[in-house]
C-alpha cells in the first residue's frame, strides 16, 4: 500500500491510531475505498473517507480520516499527512434520523393511499348529485308548478351549481396533493443505485426529453462541459428536469427565455449550477420553494407543488446539498453540489 521510497508520518497520520496502523482492523468492505484514497493521496491529492473498523473485542467503529500529502523542502511526497476522528456518535444519529424518516415515509404513503378510497367515494356522489339536479330542473319546466316556487327553486338550483362547482374544486386540489405526497414518498422509499455518472450525457439527454417544452417557451439551453458525479442515474436525472421544468415555467413572457447549466469541483463535490433569466424569486420565498406544496405562483403551475420538495430530498439522500441565489426580476441560479 506503501509505495517504494515513500515513509509514512507516524505522528496524527491519517491511518493510524495510537500508533498502530488501521488497515488490518479496516472493514473488508472498506478496505479498497480505504487503499484508493492512500493511493489518491500519494498522487498528490486531498481526500477524506468514513469507514468502519472492527476493533480487538470485535467491537465496530466509525472513522473519518481527512488525508493531505506530506511534502518535503523540495516538495517530492515522502508521505501523508491527516487527521482521524471518532464518528459513531454521529452515524448512529444518522441511522435513528433515517430510521424516522423511513417512518414518515410509510406514514406519507399508506395515509395518501387510504385517503383515495373516500376521495373516489366523494367523487362518485358528486357526479351522481349532478345527475338529480339536472333531472329535478327539468322537471321544473312542468307547467302544473307555481310560478312563484319555480322562481325561489330556480335560485335554489343556482346556489346548488356553484356548491357544486366548489366540490369539485376541493377534489380536485385534494387528488393533486394525495399525489403530490405519494410521488414524495415514493421517492425516499426508492433504493438509489450509485455510480459514476458522465452529467454530459446525462444532460444532453434531458435536453432532449424537454426539447418540446423548451421550443415551445422559445428559450435557449446552453450547457458548458460538466465534471462527472456519483449517484442514482434516474434520481440525479429526475433532480435536474425538475429543475429545468421549474426554470422554463418562470422565465419571462415579455423576453427570450435562456438557461445556462456550468459545474465545477469543489472539496470532493461536484457543483453544478443552473441559471435563468426569469422573474426571479423574492428573498422571503427563496428557502420556501424547497417546502412541500409550497407555488411561486399557482397561476403559472398546475402541478402539485412537490418538484422542488423531491429535488431537496434526491440531493440530501445522495449526502449532496442544493441552494438558490436570486434577485426579483433578474433571474435565478439554482445550485446542486454531489460527491464526485
Amino acid at each position: 500500500m506503501n509505495p517504494a521510497g515513500l515513509r509514512m508520518i507516524q505522528a496524527d497520520s491519517f491511518d493510524q491510531v495510537n500508533g498502530k496502523s488501521v488497515y488490518p482492523l479496516v472493514t473488508p468492505e472498506h478496505r479498497d475505498a480505504f487503499r484508493e484514497l492512500t493511493e489518491s493521496v500519494y498522487l498528490g491529492n486531498h481526500g477524506s473517507l468514513e469507514f468502519e473498523i472492527i476493533g480487538l473485542k470485535g467491537t465496530h467503529r466509525w472513522l473519518e480520516t481527512r488525508a493531505v500529502p506530506f511534502r518535503n523542502a523540495q516538495n517530492k511526497i515522502i508521505g501523508i499527512l491527516g487527521v482521524t476522528r471518532d464518528i459513531r456518535e454521529h452515524k448512529k444519529a444518522l441511522e435513528e434520523i433515517k430510521q424516522l424518516n423511513k417512518e414518515l415515509e410509510e406514514l406519507l404513503y399508506t395515509t395518501s393511499h387510504d385517503l383515495r378510497t373516500p376521495l373516489v367515494n366523494i367523487h362518485g356522489y358528486s357526479r351522481e348529485f349532478v345527475k338529480y339536479h339536472e333531472e329535478i330542473r327539468a322537471l321544473m319546466n312542468n307547467e302544473g308548478i307555481n310560478a312563484s316556487l319555480k322562481g325561489r327553486l330556480a335560485t335554489l338550483f343556482d346556489e346548488i351549481s356553484e356548491s357544486i362547482q366548489y366540490i369539485d374544486s376541493s377534489i380536485y386540489k385534494m387528488e393533486s396533493l394525495l399525489s403530490g405526497l405519494l410521488k414524495l414518498s415514493r421517492t425516499g422509499r426508492a433504493v438509489p443505485t450509485i455510480e459514476s455518472l458522465d452529467m454530459n450525457t446525462l444532460s444532453a439527454e434531458i435536453h432532449k426529453e424537454i426539447e418540446f417544452q423548451v421550443k415551445e417557451a422559445g428559450a435557449e439551453v446552453l450547457i458548458t462541459e460538466l465534471p462527472s458525479c456519483h449517484g442514482d442515474r434516474l434520481q440525479i436525472s429526475r433532480v435536474f428536469t425538475n429543475l429545468f421544468v421549474n426554470a422554463l415555467h418562470f422565465l419571462k413572457e415579455e423576453e427570450k427565455g435562456v438557461i445556462k447549466v456550468s459545474g465545477c469541483r469543489k472539496s470532493g463535490y461536484s457543483v453544478y449550477c443552473l441559471e435563468d433569466n426569469g422573474i426571479g424569486i423574492s428573498p422571503e420565498y427563496q428557502k420556501k420553494i424547497f417546502n412541500i406544496f409550497f407555488r411561486l405562483d399557482p397561476k403559472k403551475s398546475n402541478g402539485e407543488g412537490v418538484g422542488l420538495s423531491i429535488v431537496k430530498k434526491i440531493v440530501e439522500m445522495h449526502r449532496g446539498k442544493v441552494w438558490v441565489e436570486s434577485e426579483l426580476n433578474k433571474g435565478s441560479k439554482f445550485f446542486v453540489s454531489l460527491p464526485s
